[in-house]
């Protein structure tokens, strides 16, 4: 595994990258008010990755930026690189069947306990390839090649973007997640006026954190900075959510906001209005929003690309600083290079990706405009069993 010089995302992705508001950063191509009344979709909230109109507007949004590169251009089919058997793997085949594209998706993973392979599934037009090593993504040109798959002008990739282009998971994803503890810390402290020393908050973040309550969570980070804060703040016991069964004790996140509201004046100001805007927000039907803890994120994360030395050892990198994963770039440009469109597609929020106006200001840049080390290994690649 080597690790290469700087580069940024956008090197391989320019502004072609949509997050959770589905307002690409390409100024050429629509909003979701604008994009919504023109392929059949309501214009209020924006549908989240989970819902079937999620998969509509991100197949309008490829056609219009297919057609920014040729008027008569078209889309013929869509590979799909993620790191998720769940999200990516569900929202992939939702894309294609909006589109009506066939499709391939290689969905990776380090798994050194596990030999290298990958395990190959299909679902009528849609092949789904589960690979053990990200290396593997070398094969893949051969994998489509042999499935009369070409890998051109008239083909979209997909990329995710966290814990796939960077972050790689199974390898670097544990960067990311120490970045989102970083950010719980700093809301805390910026909302609480004091915040638990960072182990104590990484075990509170990872009691949280789990499958076992993603019936409360729904596995959604601002759910889970928000009950990190509910539990330092006096709210919830934290021993409420030690028990696997903590989301059927609540029987929800609202019932939970509900069964607490007598004991917010404990709060201080910034906290109580926190709390305030999150409950209506659940109480109207809204995603759960927790903006500060947002942007705590994003200077979290950039803050952690390119971290360490130069001669920082392979393992302290890895563990501690976010770098570009080498094997989803080098495949990126090869396949811009045969002509394909590539794609970032993400549900992190636009707030834990830009900076505001006085962050730019300040130097910050985008995320995607971030230099981080490109980590990985490439050229490695052999067909997979």
């Amino acid at each position: 595994m080597s690790t290469l010089a700087r580069t940024t995302l956008a090197e391989f992705l320019g502004d072609a990258i949509v997050y959770r508001s589905l307002d690409p950063l390409d100024p050429r191509l629509p909003r979701y008010a604008a994009l919504a009344p023109l392929i059949g979709l309501p214009t209020g909230a924006v549908p989240r990755k989970r819902e079937p109109a999620y998969a509509h507007a991100v197949a309008g949004l490829l056609r219009a930026a297919a057609s920014l590169r040729a008027p008569s251009g078209g889309i013929d089919r869509v590979l799909l690189v993620g790191d998720t058997r769940g999200n990516d793997a569900t929202a992939f085949g939702r894309i294609c069947r909006a589109g009506g594209w066939p499709g391939i998706a290689f969905i990776g993973v380090d798994r050194p306990d596990q030999p290298a392979g990958w395990e190959v599934s299909q679902e009528g037009e849609r092949t789904l390839v589960f690979s053990t090593r990200w290396r593997l993504l070398d094969a893949l040109d051969a994998f489509c090649w042999e499935r009369s798959f070409p890998i051109d002008e008239r083909t979209v990739v997909i990329l995710d973007i966290d814990k796939t282009a960077i972050g790689a998971r199974g390898r670097n994803d544990g960067a990311i997640d120490r970045a989102r503890i970083d950010a719980v810390h700093r809301t805390l402290r910026d909302l609480l006026g004091r915040a638990p020393a960072w182990d104590d908050c990484r075990m509170l973040y990872e009691r949280i954190n789990r499958p076992a309550l993603h019936r409360l969570t729904a596995d959604n980070q601002d759910v889970i900075a928000f009950l990190c804060l509910a539990v330092e703040g006096g709210l919830v016991p934290a021993a409420a959510l030690v028990d696997d069964d903590a989301s059927f004790h609540f029987g929800g996140l609202g019932d939970l906001l509900d069964a607490v509201d007598d004991r917010t004046g404990r709060l201080p100001p910034a906290a109580l209005d926190v709390q305030r805007r999150f409950r209506d927000g659940i109480r109207r039907g809204a995603a759960p929003e927790f903006d500060a803890f947002r942007r705590n994120e994003y200077v979290a994360t950039v803050e952690r690309m390119g971290l360490l030395s130069d001669d920082a050892p392979r393992e302290e990198r890895l563990a501690e600083e976010i770098t570009i994963t080498a094997e989803v770039r080098a495949a990126a440009l090869r396949w811009r290079e045969r002509g394909a469109l590539v794609v970032g597609l993400s549900d992190k929020p636009d707030a834990a990706s830009l900076p505001t106006d006085e962050m730019a200001a300040a130097g910050r840049r985008p995320l995607h405009r971030t230099e981080a080390r490109v980590v990985g290994d490439v050229g490695r690649g052999t067909a997979a069993a």
